[in-house]
């Protein structure tokens, strides 16, 4: 008799705003296997009718299996022609972790404590379908979403998402990044500010967010109108960059080959999220805190900078002003060594080059990375 699937009882142990949101995992397998797959796939709808099964008319060989009952997984079977004279189909599954783990919360992620449980509804869900959608342990990752939230209204913050989001856009965004100045207001839940797909196998986006899924339900306390003070990051790395965490993860020697599961667990793991999160953060918001002109004037003084060491920072800092974005000034000036030694500079004084707008009536704001990481450190 075909198996149901049963909904499970959500992970109950708490989860930071760190973590891993999404991620793909893909397998090749035989035209035939393609073939078998598809047939059982028809014969469990047909029983059950708890899955659907679609195609795209442009790609009549390409499936898409999700299920009715519940969110957090679904495959899709598609024709690859990147194994040059072999007949393969690939066969890939999507895990939204926090969805599969039952949280309607919107401000945790998964960590390293929900994988184990992940692995084991995913295998519970797959062979309740039929065994030929294959275990976790035998697909290998291929894409991954590292996300952080920041919570505005939990840290000592006197900026609002708004203000916060202003603060990045005059950072600029490195070449190749698009600013998106048609975001979807009317999205009950988050707000994207900008994006960037394809670039060096690595996607961002940037955006507001609400601190709970929207409901039906009005009689929902999760839905809070006022809840939007949340800055989203979140970070894709597509199998090129992949690649390089399983070159220097597998360890490939004789008899030290990790199983893959294992190896995804350590993508996809606490650790690496810290890795990834603060690297791609500096390279277009830019670490430091923000100031005043005025006072960043007033510190530099009072630190003993003589005066041509405070007007290389100030004149790196109106250069970024002038130019309309830390990213701008650096590719135009890209060889200009005072300019560059004073980014320098004011970066290991621990100042951001985007300076606070008069209009803000603000002096000073933390670095949102900074703020979260020494709290997450205590």
């Amino acid at each position: 008799m075909t198996n149901k699937i049963h909904m499970g009882v959500a992970n109950e142990h708490p989860v930071r705003p760190l973590g891993s949101h999404f991620f793909i995992m893909t397998k090749y397998i035989w035209r035939r296997d393609a073939r078998d797959l598809l047939h059982r796939l028809r014969l469990y709808k047909e029983t059950t009718d708890n899955i659907n099964i679609t195609t795209n008319d442009q790609y009549p060989e390409n499936y898409l299996i999700t299920l009715n009952s519940m969110r957090g997984v679904y495959w899709s079977i598609r024709y690859s022609d990147t194994v040059i004279g072999l007949d393969k189909y690939l066969l890939e599954a999507a895990i939204n972790p926090k969805a599969l783990t039952g949280t309607q919360d919107y401000i945790p992620t998964a960590t390293m404590q929900d994988l184990k449980y992940v692995e084991e509804r995913y295998n519970e869900i797959a062979m309740g379908i039929t065994e030929d959608l294959g275990f976790f342990s035998s697909f290998h990752l291929t894409s991954a979403v590292y996300q952080l939230h920041f919570d505005l209204d939990k840290p000592n913050n006197p900026c609002t998402a708004d203000q916060m989001l202003s603060l990045f856009k005059l950072a600029g965004l490195p070449n190749g990044y698009d600013l998106r100045d048609d975001p979807d207001y009317n999205d009950p839940y988050q707000v994207e500010l900008f994006s960037k797909k394809h670039i060096a196998s690595v996607d961002i986006d940037v955006s507001k967010a609400k601190k709970y899924y929207p409901s039906n339900d009005k009689n929902n306390s999760n839905v809070n109108d006022n809840s939007d003070n949340i800055i989203r990051l979140r970070i894709k790395y597509n199998y090129g960059k992949l690649n390089g965490f399983y070159i220097k993860m597998a360890h490939i020697l004789i008899g030290d080959v990790k199983p893959k599961d294992e190896i995804i667990n350590e993508l996809l793991s606490d650790q690496t999220s810290w890795d990834v999160i603060p690297t791609i953060y500096d390279g277009f918001v830019t670490l430091g805190d923000y100031y005043t002109l005025d006072r960043i004037n007033e510190m530099l003084r009072s630190r003993g900078f003589d005066e041509s060491k405070i007007t290389q920072m100030m004149g790196a800092i109106d250069m970024v002003k002038r130019l309309g974005g830390i990213s701008v000034a650096r590719s135009i000036h890209d060889n200009n060594k005072p300019f560059l030694q004073g980014l320098k500079d004011l970066a290991s004084e621990g100042i951001n080059p985007v300076i606070l707008p008069d209009d803000f009536n603000i002096n000073y704001v933390q670095n949102l990375l900074s703020a979260y990481m020494n709290g997450s450190r205590r």
